[in-house]
C-alpha cells in the first residue's frame, strides 16, 4: 500500500472547558458571554418559586464544592433555609439518567438563544448537573447556569431563574430546576462539536461543524492553509484518546516546516494546534447559511403566494393544492428557524480562530525524496 505520508492529531480535548468556580462537570454544557438589551418577561409567577436569595445564604449555600461559588438564585420552590452554625456540605454528580439528557442541546439553546441573551445577561456557562448534599441521594436534575460575577443582583437572578424554569417546563421536562452562580469561564481547547444528526432538517448545513469523514481544517498558525480531515480513530483499549488521520502538509505547510519525523512528545514542548474550519472555510460555511436561508424564504414566498391566488377556491384541486402548500411554509419555518439557531450559535461562539482549536499534531513522518515509495508503515503507541 503507497503512502505518502499522514500524521496523527489528538482532538481530544476539544471538549475540555475550565470553569473557574468548578472542574468540567459533563458533555452537557455550553460556555460563552451573551449579549443583548432586552428585559426578561415580568409574567412569570416567581413569588411561587420560594425567597429571593440573601447575602448570607449565598455564601454558604455550596459549601463543599471546591471554590464554594456564589449563590444568586434558584427556581426550587419553598423558603431558603439560613445555614446552620455548621452547614452541611454539597457535591457535584452528573446528570446521569435524566430525560434532560435526551433534549439537553434544544434545551441549551432555547436558553441561550431565547433567554439569556436577548435580556443581556452576561452568562458564562450553562451545565446540567445534579448537586445533593454529601452522602444524599442525587435528587433532580439542576440546570446551572454561571454568570459574571458582579453582574446581577439576587433579585435580576430570581426572575431570570424563574423565566428559564418556565422555558423547561414549557418543554416538557419535569423534575428539573435552574440554579444561577457567580462564575468565569477559560477555554482550554475550542468548542464541542456539533453532534452527527443524520436526519436533521439541516443536516448539510450542520455537517462541517460535526467529527465527520474530511472535515475541514487548518493550521490554527496559519489559517489560509486549509485542507481536509480524513478519518477519526480510537486510540483503544485504556486510552480514550481520539486521533484524526490526515496528510502531513494541511498542519505542516512544507513552506513553513523542515522536512522532518515531527514528534509531540511533551507537554513542554510548543504544540501545533489546528483549528477546524479555517478562514475562507469558515467565511464560505456561512454565507452557504445565509444562501440557504433565501432560498427557504423564497420558497415560503412561493407559498404564500400560491395561498393567496387560491383563498376562497373550493374545488377539489385547489383544495389540495392549498394542503401542499401549507404543509410547506410549516416545513419552511422550521427550517429557516433551525438555520438561523445554528448560525447565531456558530457566529458568536465559533467566530474567533481560537475558539475552533479542536487538537495538536502528534505525529507525522518526514515525506519521502521523489521515485521513494513506502509499502508499509506500522505505528504503534506505547
Amino acid at each position: 500500500m503507497f503512502i505518502r505520508s499522514f500524521l496523527l492529531v489528538d482532538p481530544s480535548k476539544n471538549n475540555l472547558i475550565s470553569v473557574k468556580d468548578e472542574e468540567p462537570i459533563s458533555s452537557f454544557s455550553l460556555t460563552a458571554s451573551g449579549s443583548g438589551d432586552t428585559q426578561p418577561s415580568a409574567s412569570v409567577n416567581t413569588t411561587a418559586l420560594g425567597s429571593v436569595v440573601t447575602e448570607i445564604i449565598a455564601r454558604t449555600y455550596y459549601k463543599g464544592l471546591p471554590s464554594n461559588p456564589r449563590f444568586i438564585a434558584t427556581t426550587k420552590p419553598g423558603r431558603l433555609k439560613l445555614p446552620e452554625a455548621y452547614p452541611v456540605s454539597k457535591e457535584l454528580r452528573i446528570l446521569g439518567d435524566h430525560p434532560l439528557a435526551a433534549c439537553w442541546d434544544k434545551v441549551a439553546t432555547l436558553l441561550r438563544s431565547s433567554s439569556l441573551n436577548s435580556w443581556g445577561v452576561d452568562w458564562t456557562s450553562i451545565d446540567a448537573v445534579r448537586i445533593p448534599e454529601v452522602g444524599e441521594p442525587s435528587g433532580p436534575a439542576i440546570i446551572w447556569i454561571g454568570v459574571t460575577p458582579g453582574t446581577i443582583d439576587f433579585e435580576q437572578g430570581h426572575i431570570w431563574a424563574a423565566q428559564c424554569g418556565q422555558i423547561i417546563h414549557d418543554s416538557g421536562i419535569e423534575d428539573c430546576h435552574v440554579e444561577i452562580r457567580g462564575s468565569r469561564v477559560t477555554r482550554h481547547n475550542g468548542i464541542r462539536l456539533l453532534d452527527p444528526l443524520p436526519y436533521h432538517r439541516i443536516f448539510t448545513a450542520r455537517e462541517p461543524y460535526t467529527p465527520t469523514l474530511g472535515i475541514p481544517i487548518a493550521p490554527r498558525d496559519n489559517d489560509s492553509h486549509e485542507g481536509t480531515g480524513g478519518f477519526f480513530l480510537g486510540a483503544g483499549g485504556e486510552n480514550k484518546k481520539i486521533y484524526l488521520i490526515t496528510a502531513r502538509h494541511v498542519v505542516l505547510p512544507p513552506t513553513e516546516t523542515e522536512n522532518v519525523e515531527y514528534a509531540h512528545s511533551n507537554h513542554g514542548q510548543p504544540r501545533q494546534d489546528f483549528i477546524i474550519l479555517g478562514k475562507s472555510n469558515f467565511e464560505n460555511k456561512i454565507m452557504a447559511v445565509d444562501n440557504e436561508i433565501d432560498m427557504q424564504n423564497e420558497i415560503a414566498c412561493k407559498a404564500n403566494n400560491t395561498l393567496d391566488e387560491t383563498e376562497g377556491m373550493d374545488d377539489a384541486e385547489s383544495n389540495e393544492t392549498r394542503e401542499f402548500y401549507k404543509l410547506q411554509l410549516k416545513e419552511t419555518e422550521k427550517t429557516v428557524k433551525a438555520l438561523k439557531t445554528l448560525r447565531d450559535e456558530i457566529t458568536t461562539q465559533w467566530q474567533d480562530k481560537d475558539d475552533r482549536v479542536i487538537g495538536h499534531v502528534v505525529w507525522a513522518p518526514q515525506l519521502p525524496s521523489p521515485g521513494n515509495q513506502i509499502s508499509t508503515l506500522k505505528i504503534s503507541q506505547s
